[in-house]
């Protein structure tokens, strides 16, 4: 659910079905619109009006804190140069067998904390950390 108007719908239907006045940390789960081309304009377009709509419910106290997930270094750049709030949070995979390196110096760079999933490994790809001698 990309776009301005389709993120505010969905803090508020968030906020509804917690049963809540406000959330300490939402994210962009995804930086794509769904069935668009990986090229197309759109998914920037959405990306970009999402935040705003994010920015706007930090404003208004709605939400605490407001992050992106899975989005790599260029996302997260462009992001960053139209934002009034640079994203609190990058959550991503990231573990021993898939480092990040450049997502990691970028987040550095733009103060953006970078959370982990998958920290012992993604069972669909790389070999989990526990099973390596």
């Amino acid at each position: 659910e990309h776009g301005y108007e389709q993120a505010k719908e969905a803090i508020a239907r968030s906020l509804a079905r917690l049963d809540t006045s406000y959330i300490d940390l939402y994210l962009i789960h995804w930086p794509g619109k769904a069935k668009a081309a990986p090229d197309a304009g759109e998914h920037e377009e959405g990306r970009h009006g999402s935040w705003r709509a994010l920015e706007e419910a930090k404003a208004s106290g709605v939400l605490r804190h407001i992050g992106v997930s899975n989005f790599n270094s260029r996302q997260l750049e462009r992001l960053a140069a139209v934002a009034t709030v640079v994203p609190e949070v990058n959550q991503v995979e990231l573990h021993p067998y898939f480092p990040q390196d450049e997502l990691t110096e970028t987040c550095a760079r733009l103060g953006v904390l970078l959370q982990a999933y998958s920290p012992l490994g993604s069972p669909a790809g790389a070999p989990l950390l526990l099973t390596d001698p």
